[in-house]
C-alpha cells in the first residue's frame, strides 16, 4: 500500500522533484531503512538532496561532516487536551515532517536557513539584536535551554532544513522543529556523553518529557527550567514524534510519560488528514485560549486537593484515587460552569474514550470507532471549546463521505481533521472532501489534505 503527500507551498516543486541524481538515491535508501514508505521515502530524498547542495554552498567539505535528520509530525487520534493533566492518548508519527542536515561551525552560534523560504536565522548571544522570522523563537528556545542546562556550547552548529508538513496545521509542526534542532545539538555537542544528560536522562521516553519541558519552560528534575515558547502544554507531541512506532498507533499516559501499548493498523486503512486552513498557532492568536484549557484543569485539581486532600498534583492522579467519584467533583465544582464542563471533558475523554477507541482499533471494529470519534468530536464542541466553524464542519463532512471515523485533533482553535478510510480510495476521498469543505468555506483557499500511515519515529539518517 503507498503513502502519499501532497505539495505544500513551502516545499518549493523543485526540491520534491525526483531525478536519477545518486545523492537522491543515496538518501532514498536512508529513509527505507528508517521505516518510511517507499512513497515517503522517494518524495523526501530530493529534498535532503537539495540541503545537501545548499549547505555545500556555505560551508566548504559540510557532506563529510554533516548529519541528516527526519522528524514526522503527528496525529493525536485521541486524548484531547489530556496530556498535561496527565491523561492518557492515542497518537502516531506521519510520513510528513521536517528534513534536516546540520554541520559544525568554528563559528560560534547556531546557524539556522530555511531552503524552502529562502529565509535564515542566526541564533546566540553576539546576534540578539539582529531581525528574523518568526519561526527562529524555536531553535533559539532550544538553543537557550540547551546551553542553560548543560553549560556554553564550543563551536557553533549550521542547520539546513525544509518541512513538508503543511503549516500551522495542527499536525505538531513547531514541535517536531524544536525536536529536530535538538538532536541537531545534541550530537554536534556530544550531549549523550555529558554527565548532567545522563543523569537526567536515560530514554527516548525520558528525552520527549524533557523536551516537553522545554517547549513549555518548566523545570525537568535536575534541568533548570527557562522562558520557553510561552505554552502551557504537555509532551504528547514529543512523546508522539520520538517514541511512536510505524504502522501503529501508540496508547501514552503522561506526567510521567509511560508508554501503555500500540495497536497495529492493517495495510488497508490509511488517514486522510483536510487542513482547515485556519492557523493553529498554539504560540500565538491562540496561546491564551489554549492555555486556558491547562490552566482550567490545574484549577480544579487545586480545588479538589483543598477539600479532600492527596497528594496528586494532576487530574488524572485525583480521578484516579479514592475518594473521588463524579458526583463528588460535580458537586465541588457545582456553581462554577466553566471548570464543570472542563472536568466533564477530561473525565469522558480520559477515561472512556481513550480505552474503547483503543480497543476498537486493536480489533478493526470500524463502526465503533467512528462513533468514539463522533463522541469525541461532540465534546470537544461542547465542552472543551477548542473547536471552530470549519473544523466542526470537516468532520461532518468526512462521516457524509464515508470514513470510517473522523475527528479534530490537536491544540484546537483551527487545525486539522483526521479521516480513517480505506486505502484503495484514500485519493477519491481526500479529493471529494476537500472540495465540499472549500465550497462551504471558499475563503480558506489555504485548506489542503494529504494522506498517510504511522509513520516511524524521528531518526537520524547518517553519521559522521
Amino acid at each position: 500500500m503507498m503513502c502519499i503527500d501532497h505539495d505544500w507551498p513551502d516545499l518549493n516543486d523543485d526540491m520534491a522533484t525526483p531525478t536519477k541524481d545518486p545523492e537522491i538515491t543515496d538518501f532514498a535508501a536512508l529513509l527505507r531503512r528508517a521505516g518510511l514508505s517507499d512513497a515517503a521515502s522517494d518524495r523526501h530524498a530530493p529534498v535532503f538532496a537539495r540541503l545537501t547542495r545548499s549547505l555545500a554552498e556555505d560551508v566548504p567539505q559540510a557532506g563529510a561532516r554533516a548529519r541528516a535528520y527526519f522528524v514526522p509530525g503527528r496525529i493525536e487520534v485521541m486524548g484531547k487536551h489530556t496530556d498535561y493533566a496527565g491523561g492518557d492518548s492515542l497518537v502516531c508519527p506521519v510520513e510528513q515532517g521536517f528534513c534536516l542536515l546540520a554541520v559544525p561551525t568554528e563559528e560560534p552560534g547556531l546557524f539556522t536557513t530555511d531552503v524552502a523560504r529562502r529565509e535564515a536565522a542566526m541564533i546566540g548571544e553576539a546576534c540578539a539584536s539582529r531581525p528574523r522570522p518568526g519561526w527562529a523563537r524555536y531553535p533559539e528556545t532550544v538553543y537557550r535551554r540547551t546551553a542553560a542546562n548543560f553549560g556554553p556550547l564550543a563551536g557553533g552548529l549550521r542547520i539546513a532544513f525544509a518541512s513538508t508538513l503543511p503549516p500551522d496545521a495542527g499536525l505538531s509542526s513547531s514541535s517536531a522543529f524544536m525536536i529536530g534542532c535538538f538532536l541537531a545539538m545534541a550530537d554536534a555537542h556530544g550531549l549523550a556523553v555529558d554527565p548532567r544528560f545522563a543523569g537526567a536522562i536515560t530514554s527516548r521516553i525520558e528525552l520527549a518529557d524533557y523536551l516537553g519541558h522545554v517547549e513549555n519552560g518548566q523545570t525537568y528534575r535536575s534541568l533548570a527550567g527557562d522562558a520557553g515558547v510561552g505554552t502551557f502544554g504537555g509532551s504528547q507531541d514529543h512523546t508522539a514524534i520520538l517514541c511512536g512506532e510505524a504502522g501503529a498507533v501508540s496508547r501514552f499516559s503522561y506526567a510521567p510519560t509511560r508508554r501503555r501499548d500500540v495497536a497495529h493498523l492493517p495495510p488497508d486503512v490509511v488517514f486522510v488528514v483536510a487542513t482547515s486552513g485556519v492557523p493553529a498557532r498554539k504560540a500565538e492568536g491562540a496561546m491564551g485560549d489554549y492555555n486556558q484549557a491547562s490552566r482550567l484543569a490545574g484549577r480544579i485539581a487545586e480545588r479538589w486537593q483543598a477539600r479532600y486532600g492527596g497528594v496528586g498534583l494532576r487530574l488524572r492522579d485525583i480521578v484516579e484515587s479514592p475518594p473521588f467519584s463524579p458526583p463528588r467533583m460535580e458537586a465541588l465544582l457545582a456553581h462554577e460552569p466553566e471548570m464543570t464542563r472542563r472536568f466533564r471533558h477530561f473525565y469522558e475523554e480520559h477515561t472512556r474514550l481513550v480505552p474503547a477507541a483503543f480497543e476498537a482499533l486493536q480489533y478493526g471494529d470500524w463502526e465503533a470507532l467512528g462513533h468514539i470519534a463522533d463522541r469525541s468530536q461532540a465534546l470537544a464542541e461542547a465542552w472543551l471549546g477548542n473547536q471552530v466553524l470549519e473544523t466542526i464542519a470537516l468532520a461532518r463532512l468526512a462521516r457524509e463521505r464515508g470514513a470510517l471515523a473522523a475527528s479534530a485533533f490537536g491544540a484546537g482553535y483551527g487545525g486539522a481533521v483526521w479521516a480513517l478510510v480505506r486505502a484503495d480510495r484514500a485519493d477519491a476521498f481526500g479529493a471529494s472532501w476537500i472540495e465540499a469543505y472549500r465550497s462551504a468555506f471558499p475563503a480558506r483557499e489555504e485548506a489542503g489534505w494529504l494522506v498517510t500511515c504511522p509513520g516511524p519515529a524521528a531518526t537520524r539518517l547518517s553519521t559522521p
